[in-house]
């Protein structure tokens, strides 16, 4: 790991994750961790284990808020990687969201890493 991922990791460690799980959802996080940790889990799915490390401390907060046994997650490679595509796929619904008209229902500490249907709207103001 890099100084400046392990900088960046201690960052988001202090600025984001000690301020509790609700904090590392996506709807909570301010647009430049959104971007930082959007990348950090894109590198996890790929497979880049030292640039997903975000990532990884941000799913950790998420599944300990949940209750949910971190321990059992990480034993099971198959579950791991579907709760990081969750997170992913909930990453890009709240940048789409920042960037476009379109609204959703924003995970929250009970619904993530739920299969879960997603209402998608397209909220159009007229000035």
């Amino acid at each position: 790991m890099s100084i400046s991922q392990l900088d960046l990791l201690h960052q988001f460690k202090t600025q984001v994750a000690d301020n509790g799980p609700h904090a590392c959802l996506p709807r909570e996080l301010s647009l430049s961790w959104l971007a930082v940790v959007r990348q950090s889990t894109e590198a996890l799915l790929a497979g880049d284990e030292e640039n997903g490390s975000i990532s990884v401390m941000a799913v950790l907060a998420l599944l300990r808020g949940k209750g949910v046994s971190p321990e059992r997650v990480f034993e099971n490679d198959t579950l791991l990687s579907s709760i990081c595509q969750d997170y992913g796929i909930e990453l890009g619904l709240e940048t789409v969201h920042r960037a476009t008209e379109c609204k959703y229902e924003p995970a929250t500490l009970e619904t993530i890493f739920m299969k879960r249907d997603v209402d998608i709207w397209r909220e159009v103001t007229t000035h």
